[in-house]
């Protein structure tokens, strides 16, 4: 979210420049049993959006695929790829386009 005193005077035009940036938010955060990611592609292109732990270890991805500009959004169930229910902690989303790359914490509690 952009300070108050960056906010230009028209406030539709910031709903404008908001849409040319990539945008990743998951909710709830600290999140028990799944949580809903939401993220926005200013173009269409490959992305994918992966979980990992704290070690760098990739535990989960959530997507891998050529996508429409726009909203998205998929839910996670704090699984690794095996299945298994992970440990409560810290992971890491991380949602990467061919030009960015953007990284949110997630916490998942039990």
């Amino acid at each position: 979210m952009l300070p108050t005193h960056a906010l230009p005077a028209h406030p539709g035009l910031a709903v404008e420049a908001a849409e040319a940036f990539l945008q990743l938010d998951a909710s709830p955060n600290p999140f028990r049993e799944q949580v809903a990611i939401r993220f926005y592609l200013p173009e269409a292109g490959p992305a994918a959006l992966e979980v990992y732990n704290l070690n760098g270890q990739r535990v989960w991805r959530l997507e891998a695929a050529l996508l429409d500009a726009g909203r998205h959004e998929r839910v996670w169930d704090g699984k690794a790829g095996g299945g298994q229910g992970l440990a409560p902690g810290v992971y890491l989303l991380r949602l990467q386009t061919q030009s960015q790359a953007l990284v949110k914490k997630l916490t998942l509690v039990r």
